[in-house]
């Protein structure tokens, strides 16, 4: 699947963090999921159906994607 231009830049901003970076990133990410109300049933559902398309491989996690983005030339 071919990159667009604006994932092509994120990809190459986050490879760029150090990871001090990586974590005050994680902690900003997780403070906005803090503020956020609780998650809806359809939205449980949307996450359930993630995991099951991750575990068929139709999804790739984030773990993988980066490892595969720094494989990258």
């Amino acid at each position: 699947m071919p990159m667009t231009v604006e994932r092509e830049k994120l990809a190459q901003n986050i490879l760029a963090l150090t990871d001090e970076e990586v974590s005050a990133v994680a902690a900003f990410v997780r403070n906005l999921r803090e503020d956020e109300p609780p998650l809806s049933d359809d939205e449980l559902t949307q996450m359930a159906e993630s995991d099951e398309d991750i575990a068929a491989g139709r999804l790739t996690p984030w773990k993988e994607a980066r490892r595969r983005l720094e494989a990258l030339p």
